[in-house]
């Protein structure tokens, strides 16, 4: 499963967004179903806040993303926050 997940935050946010990208590693790196995570950015926003993520099975990920530690790590950026994050989930489909 591959997740998009965009994050709607001011310029303070922003800067602290490498930073909190680097303790949700650290917290997922013990998860089960946990592939990889990786910041992106927007070419054409340089501004906007991306992460992709990669689990196991859908089952996985929606335990992460049930679970306390999820919910404190988003706590984290709602100060930070225009509006809550969206995300994207896809099925990776083996490669060709």
């Amino acid at each position: 499963m591959v997740v998009h997940v965009q994050h709607y935050l001011n310029e303070a946010g922003r800067a602290y967004f490498p930073a909190w990208i680097s303790e949700v590693a650290e917290v997922l790196c013990d998860f089960e179903g946990f592939g990889a995570l990786s910041q992106l950015t927007d070419v054409q926003d340089e501004n906007a806040c991306h992460l992709l993520l990669t689990f196991e099975s859908l089952p996985l990920l929606r335990a992460w993303s049930r679970s306390e530690a999820h919910d404190k790590l988003i706590a984290k950026l709602e100060p930070y926050q225009h509006k809550k994050q969206t995300s994207e989930v896809f099925e990776k489909h083996p490669d060709v």
